[in-house]
């Protein structure tokens, strides 16, 4: 027969010592162990499904505003601006969340574009106001607004290009 080592037998712990009747052991506090799980970055949710939504809505609003601008009829440069614009807004917004909900790595790419795009339409429809009005009133706050909206959609573009919910979803 072989010696078997004392090292790798399980050990039974002590029996605890007998108890007189009508005491009762304290009980042990239990040991309460938390697991936090942390959520996962992938997927379309947070701040990226807020965007999905807006762009939608922005999609169909300018679809709506094109077909409105077209039945109005187009006299001034300010109906030919939103005319002009107003597609080429809707079609890329409504592209970016397509993309998205595909989670295309182009979706970033389009949403980007579509942001910089109603930033120049904004720009543009300023400035057109401007030259339209002489006011020189009108002029200083139409200026801060434009730099304001400027620096707004900078930071809107930002969350694309560094959001970790970004990088891990749009991958394909």
């Amino acid at each position: 027969m072989k010696d078997q080592s004392d090292e790798n037998v399980p050990q039974t712990p002590p029996a605890p010592a007998p108890q007189p009747w009508g005491e009762q052991q304290p009980a042990k506090p239990a040991q309460v162990q938390y697991v936090v799980a942390k959520q996962s970055l992938e997927g379309l949710g947070g701040w990226l499904i807020f965007w999905m939504v807006f762009f939608a809505l922005l999609g169909l609003t300018y679809i709506g505003v094109f077909f409105s601008a077209l039945g109005a009829g187009i006299s001034t440069s300010q109906e030919m601006l939103i005319t002009l614009f107003s597609p080429i807004m809707a079609v890329a917004f409504i592209a970016s969340v397509a993309l998205i909900a595909m989670r295309k790595k182009l979706g970033k790419t389009v949403s980007i574009a579509a942001l910089v795009i109603i930033e120049l339409y904004s720009v543009i429809s300023s400035a057109m106001g401007i030259a339209n009005n002489s006011s020189s009133v009108n002029v200083s706050s139409t200026i801060s607004s434009m730099v304001v909206s400027i620096v707004i959609t900078g930071l809107f573009i930002l969350y694309f290009l560094v959001s970790k919910r970004v990088k891990a979803t749009l991958v394909g």
